[in-house]
């Protein structure tokens, strides 16, 4: 899980390699968007838990996103 340097202020992107395809989420205005085939069928998917998870971490802890 990568944060992509930020091109629109109002909008974070995420960089997530799988086994062998990298997916990008985006976060703007609260709302999640996944590039995945699953995200597109059912509007959720594991990268966009993924991230959600890793921003509510402390950032003490983590310092990449």
């Amino acid at each position: 899980l990568v944060n992509l340097e930020k091109k629109d202020p109002g909008v974070r992107t995420f960089k997530i390699q799988s086994k062998d395809k990298t997916y990008f989420v985006t976060l703007k205005s609260n709302t999640y968007r996944c590039t995945c085939t699953g995200f597109s069928f059912r509007g959720k998917c594991k990268h966009v838990d993924a991230v959600v998870a890793k921003i509510q971490q402390p950032k003490a802890l983590d310092n990449s996103v």
